[in-house]
């Protein structure tokens, strides 16, 4: 048995379970600072919905992939919007088609 590379460990975290049955793996991602305030958020987590750390690895990497591509989709928001805040942006536009709170959760 060798050593497990700290990239093959990176962003997962494991976690008990309220009734202290067990454990998970989560994906745990911090925020950009450029777009926290857009977020309001800190870090991202999702639930693996595994114990096993091998199929938390193989598991980990299209959830990775999905989390940064809605940090890129948030950041085209926020430049199509002037960086104004997309609460703002919502309270002074009327209602029509999907707004930036779609494409951003989409």
């Amino acid at each position: 048995m060798g050593a497990t590379a700290l990239a093959d460990n990176a962003y997962l975290k494991r976690r008990r379970g309220k009734q202290r049955s067990g454990f998970r793996w989560y994906i745990r991602v911090p925020v950009p600072i450029d777009i926290q305030e857009t977020v309001r958020k800190q870090t991202i987590e999702r639930a693996l919905n595994t114990s096993d750390i091998k199929e938390a690895r193989r598991l980990k990497l299209p959830v990775l992939a999905e989390i940064f591509e809605g940090f890129e989709r948030t950041r085209n928001v926020v430049r199509h919007w002037g960086g104004r805040s997309i609460l703002h942006v919502l309270s002074r536009t009327p209602a029509r088609g999907p707004g930036p709170l779609e494409i951003v959760a989409a």
